[in-house]
């Protein structure tokens, strides 16, 4: 509800060194903005103190910005939009675009197809986003063909490419270890550790195991102590960016950066 300008303000007031943008409207939708446009942008994170850290890709509903739908220009739009979105992360600072491999393949598609399909855009999203020196960052989630950190893996294995890395959201991660979606997924601290040579960027967000609720980590059942713990066995160096759904923002914000601050310090 914030323009990205006092979004960005916001951010740092807060304390944050990094944020993640949202590459689609409110925020910077490519066809939106100028090469100016970007540059004053630019001015203004440098002027905070921030950098942006990575470009969420996703058009703000995945079921209709992805990989997997049936009719090929829907597909061919993802593609580009991922390219695209790399020039613009590329002019912002951002060394990654993010993205999940899309929702709700069409009943009737064998998953089999629709892996293919991701596997096929992600190969050729990662050329062009190699051009600009951006990685493509996949979000495994349920509900999607890439479920969880294992299905991750094998479709970087896949793909192929040093180019197309791993997000690791710790609240789909913790749904995917035990809920019904999928009940043999790796724990978030299993997920961390299995994720060593492929983890570019970790999503910090909490739930209660069940449903994707992007709470204020501390209030969910992820032990982010364990989490952390993790991250540094493992010798992780990238960002970990809060991904919260709340009706306070700062507040959230504040209470997630404390909780996390703790074990970071420890």
């Amino acid at each position: 509800m914030y323009s990205v300008e006092r979004t960005i303000q916001i951010v740092a007031e807060l304390g944050f060194k990094g944020i993640e943008l949202s590459g689609v409207r409110p925020h910077i939708n490519p066809e939106d903005y100028t090469k100016d446009d970007l540059k004053r942008l630019r001015s203004l994170l440098d002027s905070e103190g921030l950098k942006v850290v990575g470009l969420h890709t996703d058009d703000g509903s995945p079921h209709t910005s992805t990989l997997v739908h049936e009719n090929e220009r829907a597909r061919r739009w993802k593609i580009n939009h991922l390219k695209t979105c790399a020039e613009v992360a590329s002019q912002l600072g951002a060394g990654l675009v993010t993205t999940t491999a899309g929702y709700s393949w069409t009943i009737g598609t064998p998953k089999e197809k629709a892996w293919q399909w991701v596997k096929q855009g992600l190969q050729e999203a990662s050329k062009s986003c190699a051009d600009y020196g951006v990685v493509i960052a996949l979000e495994p989630c349920p509900g999607t063909v890439v479920i969880d950190s294992r299905d991750g893996i094998k479709m970087l294995d896949d793909v192929s490419s040093d180019n197309v890395r791993l997000l690791l959201d710790t609240g789909h991660a913790m749904i995917s270890f035990h809920n019904t979606w999928k009940e043999s997924g790796p724990h978030p601290v299993d997920a961390i550790l299995e994720s060593k040579k492929y983890l570019a960027y970790v999503h910090a967000d909490d739930n209660n195991g069940m449903l994707d609720e992007h709470l204020v980590p501390g209030t969910g059942v992820i032990d982010f102590e364990d989490v952390v713990k993790a991250l540094r066995q493992i010798g992780y160096e990238g960002y970990v960016s809060f991904e919260l759904g709340t009706r306070d923002p700062r507040r959230g914000f504040k209470d997630s950066k404390k909780h996390l601050e703790q074990f970071l310090k420890s």
